[in-house]
């Protein structure tokens, strides 16, 4: 892992612009090896390399993104949760995909969707 890690901020480093995407940092099963790696391309200083990562709010991705001064976004306000509200509803309402539903039902998807969503 090591040397990959050393192959990719070489190769990074020879471009004029590049981009690292992830979705799903806290359902990541190895975690350690992922941030290990990341930390390391961070380190690096790579001023072609531009981070854009998804997560849940969990402690520990957040301390570790904080303990190297990486910049992030907290999205799990409640602005967003009014977001995803108005979008379920609207989609309930004016999607024909969806059959009439009415208000009791429409309310309890309503509610789930934008309870189970945490703001993302």
């Amino acid at each position: 892992m090591k040397d990959l890690t050393s192959c990719f901020i070489d190769i990074v480093k020879t471009l004029e612009e590049v981009r690292l995407f992830g979705d799903g940092f806290d359902e990541c099963k190895e975690w350690n090896a992922l941030w290990s790696f990341l930390s390391k391309v961070w380190k690096a200083q790579c001023d072609s390399l531009r981070f854009l990562f998804t997560s849940r709010p969990e402690r520990d991705i957040r301390d570790a993104i904080h303990s190297l001064g990486i910049p992030s976004v907290d999205l799990t306000r409640s602005e967003t949760t009014e977001d995803i509200e108005r979008y379920v509803m609207e989609e309930l309402e004016e999607n024909p995909r969806f059959p009439r539903i009415p208000g009791e039902g429409r309310n309890l998807i309503r509610e789930t969707l934008t309870t189970k969503a945490q703001g993302m």
